[in-house]
């Protein structure tokens, strides 16, 4: 195999090794999609729902009350949004007057 091939098999193996530690949980997953697409409501939804997974219940009702402040939220957003928000509220008493 020539030189270049060798570099170009490198190559994807340490790209494929550095993308593969934003894949080791949700909350770094979500937390990179959050990263690129700041004002995408999507990923602030599934980051509050990480946090919400871990009981961190305070970080998932901050990322998910960011979510819908976005103004972008699909009909599933809403829903999604909805859904976590009642969750949050009843198992840890974050309840405020909008879900999303």
């Amino acid at each position: 195999m020539r030189p270049i091939g060798w570099g170009l098999i490198l190559g994807c193996v340490l790209l494929t090794a550095h993308r593969a530690t934003v894949w080791r949980s949700d909350e770094a997953l979500w937390t990179a999609a959050v990263r690129v697409t700041p004002a995408a409501p999507r990923p602030l939804i599934n980051l509050a729902a990480a946090y919400a997974r871990q009981g961190r219940w305070a970080e998932a009702h901050q990322w998910l009350h960011r979510a819908s402040d976005t103004r972008r939220l699909t009909a599933w957003d809403r829903q999604w949004a909805t859904r976590l928000h009642d969750f949050l509220c009843v198992t840890a008493g974050f309840c405020c007057a909008s879900s999303g």
